[in-house]
């Protein structure tokens, strides 16, 4: 399956990544070696690397996920850090985030809220004011997740924001704060 990796037919990749994946660790080296030669590599196939590293579960795809961050496998990535489950996928999943272009900022903030990666919470906290809906209203879901009640005033000022996705976010992780936490009236 090793060899079968580097085929022409991405169907063929495809089914030897697949395979090596459920291999558990026996599949790694393989995969960690083709995530490397993946920089200019079709979208396709950076997203198949980046599931199939995840489904291994070992810790030692940590940084062959990292190096797909990068581009339309990231959000992959991101998913495939969180399934891995490690303490050291945080570090790359922060560095993500400070990047403002990152398209995929989203899921990796769902990633560090899944990894339950408390000393990320100031990083995701500064997202609640980011441009874009979406992280908003990620950053306040990870941050009721990880009950970082620190935020909670920037959470409060969420409940009035222009999409209801993000004020309901909002309110939900600020119901997930101990009683103590003071809150707005309603």
């Amino acid at each position: 399956m090793a060899a079968a990796l580097a085929d022409a037919e991405l169907r063929v990749r495809t089914a030897a990544a697949e395979g090596l994946g459920r291999a558990g660790a026996s599949g790694v080296g393989p995969l960690v070696a083709a995530a490397k030669g993946a920089g200019a590599a079709s979208p396709e196939w950076r997203i198949t690397l980046a599931r199939t590293l995840g489904e291994t579960g070992s810790a030692d795809v940590v940084p062959a996920l990292a190096s797909l961050l990068d581009g339309p496998s990231a959000g992959a990535a991101a998913a495939s850090l969180a399934r891995v489950g490690a303490p050291a996928a945080t570090q790359p999943l922060v560095a993500y985030l400070a990047r403002p272009e990152a398209p995929a900022r989203a899921d990796a903030i769902e990633a560090l809220a899944q990894l339950v990666a408390r000393e990320a919470a100031p990083a995701i906290a500064a997202l609640l004011t980011d441009d874009r809906p979406d992280v908003r209203a990620a950053a306040a879901r990870a941050l009721g997740r990880l009950r970082h009640d620190a935020a909670s005033t920037r959470l409060e000022a969420l409940r009035s924001d222009y999409y209801g996705r993000v004020r309901r976010a909002a309110v939900e992780a600020l119901a997930k704060f101990p009683s103590g936490v003071p809150r707005a009236r309603r």
